[in-house]
């Protein structure tokens, strides 16, 4: 199956050192606004204990600050790949679990407290972003994998321990994974168009180093409208895409022999959170939104020109991110390294991510 293949395990074991790998699900209530976005890490830095952590983030639509962001962190004890080819893929941290069509998880506790037990569909629609010939000449040093794209999810999400009932709420769920971050990235993601519900967009522009050169952004590009898929993710289109990005705002322009896509990504400060990630090449930044906002001008090809087919437009049900080496203050919510729970191994409970011992 597409999505278990692309959700596949790639790390090699406790020898394989400063690699990170990250499976994330983000989705968005329809009804009230409200979004979510929860992940599975393994961090292996190149000094210090191997860790795993589950994540779970809320932006609640009428006080996005006062949405919860929590990270705890698990011996690797903890984490088992039950991944097998008759059942399919599955991991596990504790006893909740990512599989391929079902995710549970719970971070923190009493007031402060995010649960979550979601149900979906594969449907086969996903996306490669990174070539695997950039990623064998050494100039990706990531890679990222959306095994399913467009999905609807549904079960319960528990905030202090108040269910939220969730029914086919649009959703997405990607893995990533390396052993160096980007230098910088721009990323959007969504499926809840207003005009079209069916419309999928997902897409990133990174900017990476090689031989200490800062490369130009390579940015690979998904859009399906109407059962058609368009890919720029070959090496001969990831940088004649157009791309420019800054805190709060990304625009881009991707375009083939049928279509042309022109859009602009942006996120208000109140609904985004700053989350510090481990790297090794020092402290690392995104400034990640879940209920972000998505413009998309379509443009089809009429004989020697462009003509505008249609416009598409996501309020508040579009993930957005800006990342990078350092921080933007014009951010609602912080999560950092130090800030972040120990769960069952005491004897680390003061030691942050990455550090000797």
């Amino acid at each position: 199956m597409l999505g278990d293949e692309l959700n596949a395990l790639r790390w090699l074991g406790k020898r394989q050192r400063g690699f990170h790998e990250v499976w994330y699900l983000t989705c968005v209530d329809p009804a009230t606004g409200d979004a979510y976005w929860f992940r599975y890490t393994i961090e292996t830095p190149l000094v210090g204990e191997v860790e795993v952590g589950l994540w779970a983030f809320a932006t609640p639509k009428a006080n996005p600050t006062a949405g919860l962001c929590l990270h705890d962190r698990r011996p690797l004890s903890k984490f088992a790949d039950k991944s097998t080819s008759e059942k399919g893929f599955r991991i596990e941290v504790d006893k909740y679990f990512l599989e391929s069509g079902r995710a549970t998880g719970k971070v923190g506790e009493g007031a402060r407290m995010l649960e979550w037990d979601l149900k979906w569909q594969p449907n086969g629609i996903g996306f490669e972003h990174v070539s695997g010939l950039l990623t064998s000449l050494g100039v990706a040093k990531s890679a990222v994998n959306s095994g399913n794209l467009a999905i609807e999810v549904e079960g319960t999400i528990k905030i202090a321990g108040k269910a939220v009932k969730v029914t086919k709420w649009p959703a997405h769920q990607s893995h990533t994974w390396g052993s160096r971050h980007a230098e910088s990235w721009a990323w959007a993601h969504c499926n809840a168009f207003a005009e079209d519900k069916t419309a999928v967009f997902e897409g990133v522009s990174a900017r990476v180093q090689k031989l200490g050169l800062l490369l130009p952004a390579a940015t690979p590009i998904f859009f399906r409208r109407n059962g058609v898929e368009h890919d720029w993710s070959s090496v001969g289109t990831v940088w004649s895409n157009r791309s420019t990005y800054a805190p709060g705002s990304w625009k881009f322009e991707a375009e083939n022999q049928e279509v042309l896509v022109r859009g602009t990504a942006s996120a208000p400060a109140e609904r985004t959170v700053s989350v510090e990630y481990h790297d090794p090449a020092g402290p690392f930044y995104v400034d990640h939104c879940t209920s972000g906002d998505l413009s998309l001008e379509v443009w089809k090809r009429v004989g020697f020109r462009w003509e505008l087919e249609t416009k598409l437009t996501s309020q508040g049900t579009t993930a957005f991110e800006i990342a990078g080496r350092t921080r933007s203050s014009n951010v609602g919510r912080t999560l950092d390294l130090v800030d972040t729970k120990v769960v069952g191994d005491p004897a680390a409970a003061a030691k942050p991510v990455g550090a000797a011992g």
